[in-house]
């Protein structure tokens, strides 16, 4: 018996395109009408890539998904269905014989060589600059790295005229020889793309569309429609009865349009009852018969099966299990009985935690308005997304518009634009058109764009002008939209390192208590920037019973919120705000591990997060006095900045300023090799608004190196700043000026009252509310019989504590007992 892939020619495009997959820059493209077997081709040639040894994924479009950005990379993209030859109607049809067609094509021999001359493609190392895409691009970049390893990867890019916007740029762009230089791994990406022709089913986002395929080399292979003599073979081949009436065939023909999914369920149908029934149906009532009878006739349990598919359906042609067993109104255990239940009946595929319809026809079916009312599922579920991906707005704010529930997709929206603007490769241009109308129509757009403008602010340190864009937002505005706003005003004023403010920021945040209990994602955030507040104060007891509070809920959201283990990670990365230097260490290097690369990975699925860690860990390492280990983690640091596009990375002053330091302790510059390269780095890449650390530390090695003169003039002009912007600034960064420039002063023998000054600055230095004060404290009053010595060199000074009390506070003394401060910059909020 003859194969539907033989019946209908398809060998020899399994042939034609499986040629096509050893050229690396083309897109293989395979387009006609629907339910011709498109996907199943794709899939055939897949499964042998597997066979040779390659990786195949599958990115599925979504017509009702075409509004989030990036859902194929991210929502649908799976590695290709276990047992799919059962699970898939075609594919069941051509059985062991189209497998053999792949074989016989020689297609196997052919990938094995694809597979070697593939692992000689990619350069040994980087070149250039890489360039960091939008969380959600990156996340995918490094799931498609992760999934190949170090294989051939076939990337089927199925439903390609569903796909949004980002996700066919970012397609395109995974071809670009600049990416693949950046990331080798992609020298090994081949892409086959399955779209159905436009005057049976629209492209969503044409120009998009065909922008992403002008930029490629595309070979396009078009199947025709299913013809009337083809279809008796076809019936015959899905396990129809032979002697199958003529007239039997045609009115199946006429009803099925040649649908492949719908010819091999009517061969079943044929098999099983033979076609009394068949030739007076409706084209309704043969769906409904093929479909909904065929799984209510599983008695009680097809009736409970009808009902979840009806779900499903209503959230797209992918779901996710999470979805829709919080959906069910049923048992959580009962649904997903039932999800693999439908799986055994081949209506949906999948395993783990993703699933899709089989095709788009039994989707369409169980979704139809006089089956179930979608708008009462997407209410339901709009609670289930609120706890389940509580951070995926630009979802939510889609699943709100369909459940006709507008005001509070306008605040969803206004949400999406906030996140997109915090992840720095976005804008707001890169919302869906869907998302920014429900934003317009619901009144926020003016606020949304006081509020991003008022995080760029933020940023770039400019605190008076973000407040004042704060303040213009409305306070009659939504709950959530107070939140964000309260949010952005309390991490402004705490970051201006005044007591007044942060205490001002602190008590902003208190309100909100408990939200986090409504909207995770919101809630998390605000009492993050609440543990840094509480962390500038002398009592850690509440700093550290809200991060217990917060890591137990992170905790229990760990099997089911894939964000929940990276949360859980920066709160270890902050540690140093909470803990002593040696528990920070432990805690901050677990979060540089975490988000750092694995093996030999190219790609960093959070590069800005990764940074933060490896900054964190180096300046914990020269906290602890371990200045080797500090060098070798400064360098993975300098070499990661050096590899991405400057700009990437915040505040890189710290970065550079922590390096040169470790390297002074270390030994490895003298002082006065120290201060030229200071003052490049001040240079390069100084904060005109926030100047304190790197040119205190500046000043210092000038006094090391014996230009107490130029040290005194950088202090004033420090303290001249100081002065002028902050108002009651933080004990710390006046117990560190003021402390330094006393020593210089003494060293460069000015004639004041200097035991006076210096027991005044005791004052301050009690107030300071870092852990490590009691060092420092220590420290201040072993200094201070320095004072009384007839003369000493500033180096003499910098050892003059370590060297008469060596063993006070063990190892890290040789970094707290030092004369001069030179504290090691952490960061501490996100940008």
């Amino acid at each position: 018996m003859s194969s539907v892939m033989q019946v209908l020619g398809y060998d020899t495009v399994v042939r034609e395109l499986s040629e096509g997959l050893k050229t690396a820059d083309e897109i293989q493209l395979l387009t006609g009408p629907p339910g011709v077997g498109k996907s199943t081709i794709a899939r055939v040639v897949g499964s042998a890539w597997q066979d040779a040894g390659g990786v195949t994924l599958t990115a599925v479009g979504d017509i009702d998904r075409s509004a989030s950005t990036l859902a194929p990379f991210g929502y649908a993209l799976e590695s290709l269905p276990q047992g799919w030859r059962g699970a898939v109607p075609v594919v069941a049809g051509i059985g062991q014989m189209a497998l053999a067609a792949v074989n016989m094509a020689g297609l196997v021999e052919g990938l094995a060589q694809v597979v070697d001359g593939a692992r000689r493609l990619g350069p040994s190392r980087k070149r250039g600059h890489s360039r960091v895409f939008s969380d959600a691009e990156q996340h995918a970049l490094a799931v498609l790295e992760r999934a190949s390893r170090k294989r051939p990867l076939l990337l089927i890019a199925d439903n390609l005229h569903w796909w949004d916007a980002g996700s066919l740029k970012f397609l395109s762009s995974l071809l670009d020889e600049e990416l693949r230089e950046s990331y080798p791994f992609l020298t090994q990406l081949r892409v086959i793309a399955v779209e159905t022709l436009a005057k049976y089913q629209g492209v969503v986002y044409p120009r998009a569309h065909d922008d992403a395929l002008a930029a490629r080399w595309v070979r396009r292979r078009e199947l025709g429609e299913i013809v009337p003599s083809q279809f008796r073979e076809v019936l015959t081949a899905f396990g129809a009865p032979a002697g199958t009436p003529s007239e039997t065939v045609e009115d199946i023909y006429a009803l099925t349009g040649g649908h492949l999914q719908l010819a091999q369920r009517a061969a079943e149908y044929l098999s099983r009852y033979g076609p009394s029934q068949l030739t007076t149906m409706s084209i309704t009532a043969f769906r409904r018969e093929l479909f909904g009878e065929r799984v209510r006739a599983l008695g009680n349990v097809g009736n409970e099966l009808h009902s979840l598919l009806q779900i499903a359906a209503t959230i797209g042609l992918t779901f996710r299990q999470a979805e829709v067993v919080c959906a069910y109104p049923g048992e959580d255990a009962e649904a997903r009985r039932l999800i693999r239940r439908c799986c055994d009946e081949r209506v949906i595929e999948g395993g783990a935690s993703t699933y899709r319809f089989v095709h788009d026809i039994i989707r369409e079916y169980f979704r139809d308005p006089e089956l179930t009312d979608g708008v009462e599922v997407h209410e339901r579920l709009m609670d289930c997304l609120r706890v389940l991906r509580p951070d995926d707005y630009e979802t939510r704010c889609i699943n709100a518009l369909r459940a006709e529930r507008t005001k509070e997709a306008a605040v969803l929206g206004l949400q999406a634009g906030l996140q997109a603007t915090r992840d720095h490769s976005r804008t707001l241009e890169d919302l869906s058109p869907e998302v920014r109308q429900a934003i317009a129509d619901g009144g926020l757009a003016d606020a949304l764009s006081a509020l991003v403008q008022a995080t760029i602010a933020l940023g770039a340190y400019e605190f008076e002008k973000c407040l004042d864009l704060v303040d213009r937002v409305p306070r009659g505005l939504a709950r959530s939209v107070n939140a964000e706003a309260d949010c952005i005003a309390a991490a402004c004023l705490m970051a201006t390192r005044s007591e007044v403010n942060r205490r001002s920021g602190r008590e902003l945040l208190h309100s909100w208590r408990g939200i986090e209990s409504e909207e995770f994602d919101l809630g998390f955030r605000l009492m993050r920037h609440l543990l840094y507040g509480l962390a500038m104060t002398t009592d850690k007891g509440e700093a550290r019973a809200l991060e217990r509070d917060l890591r137990s809920r992170l905790e229990s959201r760990v099997g089911f919120d894939e964000s929940a283990g990276d949360q859980l990670h920066i709160l270890d990365r902050s540690a140093g705000a909470v803990e002593q230097p040696d528990i920070a260490l432990r805690r901050t290097r677990r979060a540089a591990e975490y988000f750092a690369p694995r093996d030999e990975e190219s790609v960093i699925r959070k590069p800005l997060e990764y940074y933060r860690c490896l900054l964190n860990y180096g300046a914990n390492l020269i906290c602890n006095a371990r200045y080797d280990d500090a060098i070798t983690a400064h360098e993975r640091l300098v070499a990661l900045i050096d590899d991405f596009e400057p700009g990437t990375f915040p505040r890189v002053d710290y970065a550079h300023g922590n390096h040169l330091l470790a390297s002074l302790r270390g030994g490895r510059v003298t002082p006065g090799e120290a201060a030229s390269r200071q003052r490049e780095i001040i240079a390069v890449h100084g904060n005109r608004e926030d100047p304190f650390y790197l040119h205190n530390a500046f000043a210092v090695y000038l006094a090391l190196s014996g230009d107490l003169d130029g040290a005194l003039s950088q202090f004033k002009i420090l303290r001249s700043h100081l002065n002028a912007t902050r108002t009651s600034p933080e004990p710390s960064m006046v117990y560190l000026l003021g402390s330094n420039e006393t020593a210089v002063r003494f060293l460069a023998g000015e004639d004041f009252d200097v035991l006076r000054v210096w027991d005044g600055l005791g004052t301050t230095l009690s107030a300071i509310a870092y852990t490590t004060v009691s060092f420092l404290e220590r420290r201040h009053l072993f200094l201070r019989e320095s004072f009384t010595e007839a003369s000493l060199t500033p180096s003499e000074f910098d050892r003059y504590v370590i060297d008469r009390h060596p063993v006070e506070f063990g190892p890290l003394w040789d970094n707290y007992g030092r004369g001069f401060r030179l504290p090691e910059v952490e960061l501490w909020r996100d940008s």
